[in-house]
């Protein structure tokens, strides 16, 4: 339930940001029996205030998963190689000798 939370929190703000984007228009449609451009501008401005506003909600779920990323990265480094979920390849420098830098490339 709460593996990729992340991920949960970028969808739900796509999601809500399209339902805020249909509500905005359907107002829009409803609103020019009164005035053809006050439904106009009222689907226009909603649209774009639902679009701005799913910005903070997808750019805190994007930091979750950076962080989580991060996290399982030096947690590689600090235990060793070690399998990840991302199955991306990683260099982990096992030490120095002359100016000589020893790399072992390991699947994470």
């Amino acid at each position: 339930m709460f593996k990729n939370i992340g991920s949960k929190i970028k969808s739900l703000a796509e999601i809500i940001c399209w339902i805020g984007i249909v509500i905005s228009v359907l107002i829009g449609i409803a609103w020019m029996e009164n005035s053809i451009i006050g439904g106009i501008l009222i689907a226009i401005i909603g649209s774009g205030i639902s679009w701005i506003g799913s910005f903070f909600a997808y750019g805190f779920g994007e930091l979750i998963e950076k962080t989580s990323e991060i996290a399982t990265n030096i947690s590689c480094f600090n235990n060793g190689p070690k399998l990840g979920s991302d199955g991306e390849r990683h260099r982990s420098l096992h030490h120095i000798d002359d100016g000589e830098e020893e790399y072992t490339t390991f699947e994470s």
